[in-house]
């Protein structure tokens, strides 16, 4: 006789997963399969639409990669329903309907958009019981696979084949210009460098033709690529009004306060010029003071100062740096904080009626950044004016120059302004001919410091400055004899392209082949001009995207950077070009050595991308280093 098996001793089944029941009015397969069939048909009909709307376009490419700009129309067709809903098709109803089918939708294979939509309308009419109709014309230019394939020749054709998926491209630092260049470059090799990035924007143009002979000095078992980038047009602050010389005397405090340690000053002569010529170190300020001053100085004196503020110091003069003759140098001690300016008197106490006394020499003016709040008025200046600070009345607002000042005519009121990688945002209130009127209206901190030589950003504004320097054409004729892949991050179309390219031509030596080009995408107008900018740039011997993912936060925000993050992505496979990313994680990497925290999220787009791309930073080999450990570990995984 069975008994039944008491309720805890049954055997444990697996959860099984919960699968989506149709409600009792809700269609059938059929009936679903015939809806998301109707919306695939309109899908292709927009796609072959878009590709033969710029059918000329697509013919000016090669044969070899005419089936990535054939794609890459198809994706851009795609691109256009998703954002506008054209012809009343809606993807998101055609992907919930193709993951209910169990078909593969299109929006997931840029690599192959007609292709893909072809298998899935395959699939449906056969879930449908429609009858299966012959291949539809045009054929499709290749599938997903055929796609990723013609993706990873592209990338081993401009940075060279690498046994990782993703590649290592490291800017070269300043020292791979000097003597042991070759050394620093074998180096930065030995670590795991694939590719070399020359930054033109950021090296003296003297170091150029060291930085390239000594990349090919320092390879050694395989020739390493060169990216040379051109700076194009640099919209940064102009000059600020420098503010007083002023010694600051700082004692070291304990958390509640107390004085640990006096702080230190260097007491140098004043005839012998900047006291920046004096210091061995870095942190410890100079005083200058009349030489026959310090002659009579000796350890243990006091000196007496009644500082800028009106507060009376006492200074105790102590032995200087034991590497420095005592008659060029003294140090001087005090437990409380000290601000010293030219011409203040020094005096020494000791008995008599005349004591012997010295006033402070001439400091190196500090700097004075700019102080800016919510609300505030800026005036950025058609002059080269130096800029300054607004008056405490709020009457007169602070003021800055620009390196172009041609941007102010293409500024309309509501424009964004931001200010040094978005840190301060500002908005056009009016412009005149004297310059544009600015209202600060957020900033990171309660008071935002404005200074020199920080970058502008104008994400809501078409400039018309001109497209090339005269340092850019010399950057252009350098690429030209030098690298294997040139980086442009400042085109606005394709017209753009050819005239870097008819530049490039005619700056060409003799026998060698035009560079290949890296378009890098920083701003939002060239996220919404991608697809006709890959056009043109298919025309190229080799092309790729870099992502410069923290220059695009900055005009995008973070509330639409993953939107346009992933709008370049597809359109960079769609093209079935290389994929090269830039990140701010990236970017710490190389000035620290070791990953932060920020750096591991950034795996999942490193792993996809064909390259990584490392920025300047004085710990270079150690970052190639450490990254290419991360990228040979993950592929193990």
């Amino acid at each position: 006789m069975h008994h039944a098996m008491p309720e805890t001793d049954r055997p444990i089944q697996p959860p099984q997963p919960e699968v989506a029941r149709p409600e009792a009015d809700e269609p059938g397969t059929p009936a679903l399969a015939a809806r998301c069939l109707a919306l695939l048909r309109l899908v292709r009909t927009r796609c072959v639409e878009g590709e033969r709307a710029r059918g000329e376009d697509c013919l000016r490419v090669a044969a070899s990669v005419r089936g990535g700009a054939r794609n890459l129309l198809h994706a851009a067709a795609l691109d256009a329903i998703g954002h506008r809903g054209a012809g009343g098709i809606d993807l998101h109803e055609l992907d919930e309907l193709c993951a209910r089918l169990g078909v593969r939708t299109p929006t997931l294979a840029p690599a192959g958009v007609l292709a893909a939509t072809d298998a899935a309308i395959l699939a449906c009419a056969a879930l449908a019981g429609e009858p299966v109709a012959d291949a539809p014309a045009p054929p499709a230019p290749g599938d997903e696979r055929a796609g990723r394939l013609a993706r990873r020749q592209a990338a081993d054709a401009l940075l060279a084949p690498c046994p990782r998926p993703t590649r290592i491209v490291a800017t070269l630092p300043p020292e791979a210009a000097g003597e042991r260049g070759a050394a620093v470059v074998e180096e930065l090799c030995q670590a795991g460098m694939d590719a070399a990035r020359l930054n033109t924007a950021r090296a003296g143009e003297r170091d150029w033709p060291a930085l390239a002979t000594n990349l090919r000095r320092g390879e050694r078992e395989r020739r390493v690529p060169l990216l040379v980038t051109i700076p194009g047009p640099r919209l940064r602050t102009g000059a600020i009004e420098p503010g007083p010389g002023v010694v600051r005397i700082r004692p070291e405090r304990d958390a509640v306060g107390h004085v640990v340690a006096p702080g230190r000053v260097r007491l140098v002569a004043s005839e012998d010029g900047a006291p920046d010529a004096h210091s061995t170190q870095a942190d410890v300020a100079c005083l200058p003071l009349a030489r026959t001053f310090l002659d009579t100085l000796q350890h243990g004196d006091r000196l007496s100062v009644t500082d800028a503020r009106g507060r009376r110091r006492t200074l105790v003069v102590v032995a200087g740096d034991p590497r420095a003759a005592p008659r060029d140098e003294r140090h001087a001690l005090c437990n409380r904080s000290t601000y010293l300016t030219p011409g203040l008197p020094l005096t020494l106490e000791q008995p008599g009626s005349r004591p012997p006394e010295a006033r402070v020499g001439e400091l190196p003016a500090g700097e004075r950044p700019i102080p800016l709040r919510v609300g505030d008025r800026l005036f950025l200046t058609r002059s080269q004016t130096p800029g300054r600070p607004g008056e405490r009345d709020g009457r007169t607002p602070a003021r800055i120059a620009c390196t172009l000042p041609g941007v102010i005519d293409d500024l309309s009121p509501g424009a964004r302004v931001l200010f040094d990688e978005g840190r301060l945002e500002t908005r056009c209130v009016r412009t005149n001919e004297a310059g544009a009127e600015l209202e600060v209206v957020r900033t990171r901190r309660a008071t935002e410091r404005l200074a020199a030589d920080r970058p502008i950003h104008l994400p809501d504004t078409a400039t018309s400055i001109p497209l090339l320097s005269e340092r850019d054409e010399r950057a252009l004729a350098f690429a030209a004899a030098h690298a294997d892949a040139v980086g442009i991050a400042f085109c606005r179309d394709a017209a753009d392209l050819d005239l870097i390219e008819s530049r490039l031509r005619a700056h060409l030596p003799a026998g060698r082949a035009l560079p290949g080009l890296v378009l890098t995408v920083e701003t939002q107008r060239m996220v919404d001009a991608l697809d006709a900018l890959l056009l043109g740039a298919l025309r190229w011997a080799g092309c790729a995207v870099l992502l410069s993912r923290g220059d695009l936060a900055v005009e995008t925000g973070s509330a639409r950077l993953a939107q346009a993050e992933s709008r370049v992505v597809r359109l960079a496979a769609a093209a079935r070009v290389p994929l090269l990313y830039s990140t701010p994680a990236l970017r710490s990497l190389v000035r620290r050595g070791r990953p932060g925290r920020s750096e591991p999220g950034d795996q999942p787009a490193l792993l996809a991308a064909d390259a990584a791309v490392l920025g300047s930073g004085d710990q270079t080999a150690a970052a190639v280093r450490w990254l290419d450990e991360h990228l040979r570990e993950a592929m193990r995984v």
